[in-house]
């Protein structure tokens, strides 16, 4: 049941979240963590995001160094209401629309 809802509450985040331009998706072989979702940002900062998002109480986490990688991981619990969401969505949105 939680990994289904995870899978479900993924599906939509990255559905929502495809709607915006200047973000890329990180994908693999092999299983996938339900509960988790890598993206960046295109020609941006990807520690911006992280900063802009803990001042909305949003905590996601960056990959730190010594990765290559720029990406952001987002990761939620099966309880995660559609409201919080979007309302995650709707920040990252608002931050790809601000200029540098």
């Amino acid at each position: 049941g939680a990994t289904s809802s995870l899978g479900a509450i993924r599906e939509r985040f990255e559905r929502e979240l495809r709607r915006l331009p200047g973000l890329t998706f990180a994908g693999w072989n092999g299983s996938h963590a339900p509960g988790i979702l890598s993206f960046g940002v295109e020609h941006r900062d990807p520690g911006s995001l992280v900063d802009y998002l803990a001042t909305r109480d949003i905590a996601v986490k960056p990959f730190p160094p010594p990765e290559t990688t720029s990406l952001i991981r987002l990761s939620w619990a099966p309880d995660l209401s559609e409201h919080d969401l979007l309302c995650a969505v709707r920040h990252i949105a608002d931050w790809m629309a601000t200029p540098e």
